[in-house]
């Protein structure tokens, strides 16, 4: 029974990650006004102060889908699929801010949460998704969204460590961790993304 929930919550977790980055490249490919309405906030944005909004935000790629807890552990008895998706700055900019100014620190998305809708909905334009609706029926997804500035910027990993409710949840985070890569999850550690991003990311180990 442990062995059949542990390998449906990675199969959920691999269904997760193919949806996203399709309807991802979706967006790219489609014009503005057909975009959904979430996905305009960068244009608006740059708008409104061109120097702290990268022209670069308005078309949305995904830099790493990375699957980590319990899952990622194969822990025997898994619990909420963790993901972490880090951006070009055209999703996680609502999400950093939440986290920044929310007296509860922690977000949950399941079916009924509001941000299953901003995310889905609101930004990918996935409107009663079978296979959505089936993975957040049966589990929780714990979602956070943050720019490639995590990697990037110790600064600003010690903005957002100051927010969390561990202090220490980015570095416990990247201690099991898989990457979302060609329809599965692989390993992945902190001197692979430190070399791929060409960072400095000896303070998470």
């Amino acid at each position: 029974m442990h062995v059949l929930v542990k390998d449906q919550r990675l199969e959920q977790a691999v269904q997760l990650g193919q949806i996203i980055l399709q309807k991802t490249a979706r967006l790219r490919m489609i014009p503005l006004c057909q975009m959904p309405l979430l996905s305009c906030i960068p244009l608006l944005n740059l708008a409104r102060d061109s120097e702290k909004t990268s022209p670069e935000a308005i078309s949305p790629e995904i830099h790493e889908i990375l699957l980590y807890g319990s899952v990622a552990r194969s822990a025997r008895d898994p619990g909420d699929i963790d993901l972490l998706i880090i951006d070009n700055g055209h999703f996680s900019p609502v999400f950093v801010q939440r986290i920044l100014e929310a007296k509860d620190r922690s977000f949950v998305m399941s079916k009924d949460s509001p941000l299953n809708f901003d995310l889905l909905c609101g930004w990918l334009g996935i409107q009663d998704d079978p296979t959505i609706e089936g993975i957040l029926e049966s589990t929780f997804v714990d979602l956070h969204i943050f720019p490639l500035m995590l990697l990037t910027s110790k600064k600003f990993r010690d903005k957002i460590a100051k927010k969390m409710k561990d202090p220490h949840f980015l570095r416990n985070l990247f201690r099991n961790t898989l990457r979302y890569e060609h329809g599965q999850f692989v390993a992945v550690d902190i001197d692979d993304l430190a070399c791929k991003y060409d960072c400095d990311l000896d303070d998470l180990r």
